[in-house]
């Protein structure tokens, strides 16, 4: 899924819009390599949910694309 959400990202022009999906997947695969020990679990899973949530729609998005 993170593979085509950076297809996703590198599909977009340059400027705001690529900068925030670049970071947002970024920021998404650095959590899933933390265990989230030491930190609030639930704060923690809010985080990794929304980061799980936006790189879904990004390699969704990305997958259409290609699949076209």
């Amino acid at each position: 899924m993170a593979d085509d959400a950076d297809a996703y990202a590198a599909m977009q022009p340059d400027g705001r819009p690529k900068n925030i999906a670049a970071n947002t997947v970024r920021h998404a695969r650095a959590l899933a390599e933390e265990s989230g020990e030491g930190a609030d679990p639930a704060a923690w899973l809010r985080l990794t949910a929304k980061a799980v949530d936006y790189t879904a729609r990004y390699a969704a998005t990305a997958r259409k694309v290609r699949d076209q």
